[in-house]
């Protein structure tokens, strides 16, 4: 899925226009405050902002960073996020940290990392809106995605959703829904970091409604290091 945003032209251009905010995934001299610094994993096109020119019929990526854009929906969601120790960025300092595409799936958490002194950690958040209260909510964790995926249905009949990791991934553990959000940190031991640059680690998770004895899929996250 790809969002886009069309703004008006600025006649006043090199002057500031209507925009839409940003964060940055580099560190750009004052007035810069506040960036999102990556780990190591490589980042397509080294961004995540494509500008389209209409004038000039161009498309360019440009410097790192990402648009902030919030996406509202009524149905069990889920999302991977890193808690960070970086000082440019401090929301994501304490649990359940960010989850932007910059350190939010590419956590700087394997050693040596790619910015001096990190030590991300990651975690799993479950938004359990339409989810029967009551539901066990299973967290799963793998190495890849299920390739195909596996509709849920095939195992349970009026289940809906599909199983996006392997069905041998390992359950983390459940948690009953409540109402509220759920939340699954790994705190990465430092004997476990150096094994980690260029590995990939997928969240997924299943909500099981013991009422009705059908299964639901949230979405999975995939997190490069």
């Amino acid at each position: 899925m790809f969002w886009s945003a069309e703004l008006p032209a600025n006649p006043l251009w090199t002057a500031d226009g209507l925009s839409i905010q940003i964060i940055l995934g580099n560190a750009l001299a004052s007035p810069f405050t506040t960036w999102d610094l990556p780990g190591a994993a490589p980042i397509s096109q080294n961004s995540y902002g494509l500008a389209h020119d209409v004038t000039n019929a161009a498309f360019s990526y440009a410097s790192r960073r990402q648009i902030w854009v919030d996406l509202r929906s009524n149905g069990a969601n889920a999302v991977g996020t890193a808690i960070t120790n970086q000082t440019a960025y401090t929301i994501s300092n304490v649990a359940p940290g960010t989850a932007g595409f910059l350190s939010g799936v590419h956590p700087d958490a394997a050693s040596p990392p790619n910015n001096s002194g990190r030590v991300d950690d990651i975690s799993f958040c479950v938004f359990p809106d339409n989810l029967a209260v009551g539901s066990l909510v299973f967290k799963l964790g793998a190495f890849a995605f299920q390739n195909p995926m596996l509709p849920l249905s095939a195992f349970l009949p009026g289940s809906t959703g599909m199983l996006c990791v392997p069905p041998t991934a390992a359950n983390l553990g459940f948690q009953v829904e409540a109402g509220v959000r759920l939340d699954y940190t790994i705190t990465i031991p430092a004997l476990v970091r150096p094994t980690l640059a260029g590995a990939q680690f997928v969240f997924g998770a299943i909500a099981l409604n013991p009422a009705t004895l059908t299964l639901t899929g949230l979405p999975c996250v995939r997190q490069a290091f």
